[in-house]
């Protein structure tokens, strides 16, 4: 049972972060070593320690951050790690972290991590159900990067975000890997880049037109004006992947996706095929 503790404020909890010499800390079910470990954390995960969940005897319950809608977080079920792996936020860096946690719209169990030493006013969160990833300047409560996850793998930390995307039917029959990488402007701001491997496949602009120009006729021909039913052709996923090698190729036809309708599993490739875009928009690749 989730009990809700706070809408606005963060008074009932401390903010904690992993900070053990190995890299990351064991949490365990009880206060001691002898009881069972239940996951391993990694450095700079944020958790969150109930104030009315008492420290036993150095041993500090501490949980990951639930978020169950709008301003508000809940309680969750807990584990223990020993306090000398753990660092207590400042209170103003807390409160920033606190203030975007309550006004994020990700919800459900959420991963939490400061991105690296070098950049620690990076905060990196994502949630474990709906793959969904956002990364946000700390200081000026600004969102860097908003994106859904294809492929909920494990975020690789160190100043790359990196998750790989596998495609299905006409889009690459092999992983696609896209590497963020977040990095510091003069201006003070931050921006990202991708690099993607390997690289998306191009034709000439010539034979891209006559993809998009067949593709054009196919729905014309069998759905006459309802675009919308785009999603049912039998053809739909290998004309994506050609839409996409269309696009890379400096022929843009995304009207065709953006007017298609879509069931539930389509729905979530279509939503792939467009963090595919949004990644190669900003890559090297495109240069």
């Amino acid at each position: 049972m989730l009990i809700q503790i706070c809408a606005y404020g963060q008074s009932d909890y401390d903010l904690y972060i992993v900070n053990d010499p190995d890299g990351y800390v064991n949490k365990r079910s009880g206060p001691g070593l002898e009881h069972d470990i239940s996951a391993e954390v990694y450095n700079k995960t944020i958790l969150i320690h109930y104030k009315d969940r008492p420290i036993n005897n150095g041993w500090v319950p501490v949980s990951k951050i639930y978020k169950e809608s709008q301003d508000k977080i809940y309680k969750g079920t807990y584990s223990y790690i020993y306090k000398n792996r753990l660092k207590l936020l400042d209170r103003g860096a807390s409160q920033k972290i606190n203030k975007i946690l309550l006004s994020s719209s990700i919800y459900g169990p959420l991963n939490v991590q400061l991105l690296s030493d070098s950049m620690p006013d990076i905060l990196v969160m994502n949630n474990e159900g709906d793959c969904e990833l956002q990364v946000i300047d700390i200081n000026k409560n600004h969102t860097i990067l908003s994106t859904g996850i294809p492929v909920c793998f494990d975020i690789i930390q160190g100043d790359t975000l990196t998750f790989s995307c596998m495609y299905e039917g006409g889009y690459p029959r092999a992983p696609m890997f896209t590497i963020y990488k977040i990095y510091k402007k003069k201006n003070g701001d931050y921006d990202f880049y991708t690099e993607i491997f390997p690289e998306p496949r191009k034709v000439s602009k010539e034979k891209a037109e006559e993809m998009v120009s067949s593709i054009r006729k196919d729905i014309k021909e069998s759905l006459g004006n309802n675009k919308f039913l785009f999603y049912q052709l039998p053809d739909f996923y290998k004309y994506c992947g050609q839409l996409f090698t269309a696009y890379c190729s400096g022929v843009d036809a995304l009207d065709i996706i953006h007017d298609s309708g879509c069931d539930a599993s389509i729905c979530h490739s279509l939503d792939d095929f467009s963090a595919m875009i949004e990644a190669y928009n900003k890559s090297k690749n495109r240069e």
